[in-house]
């Protein structure tokens, strides 16, 4: 029997914390010089995750949404994540060139994938029990 009920303990805990940062994330946005489709690419996620949590069903929107934010990270050039010194990439929030700003722009995409992977596997695991 599938359950339509809303997911609870640790995993919603998880989820609503990751919308949390999610949503953060879109504020410290505002600075940055192009901040329209960052900010709309963090708050749909945080929205997505808060969708899971009441509606598990809803996982493959989280799946959708992962599809396109991990081809948009791999696509900004993920070997950058490598070439870019820890140094230049961490050591100020200050915009130090294209490339170290690209590298950051990947590893977000890519963090946001992978915590809306995870809400998909929560979300599957909870809506198949």
């Amino acid at each position: 029997m599938k359950t339509t009920e809303a997911i609870t303990g640790p995993a919603k805990w998880c989820l609503l914390a990751c919308a949390g940062l999610w949503l953060l994330a879109a504020a410290v946005q505002l600075n940055d010089p192009d901040p329209a489709g960052w900010i709309a690419v963090y708050t749909s996620a945080a929205a997505v995750l808060l969708w899971v949590v009441r509606t598990p069903r809803a996982h493959h929107v989280a799946a959708g949404l992962a599809l396109g934010t991990g081809s948009w990270g791999l696509a900004l050039g993920p070997q950058l994540i490598l070439e870019v010194p820890m140094d230049q990439f961490l050591g100020t929030l200050a915009m130090q060139s294209e490339q170290v700003e690209l590298a950051r722009e990947s590893w977000g995409l890519l963090l946001l994938t992978a915590s809306l992977v995870a809400t998909f596997v929560i979300g599957r695991k909870r809506s198949e029990s």
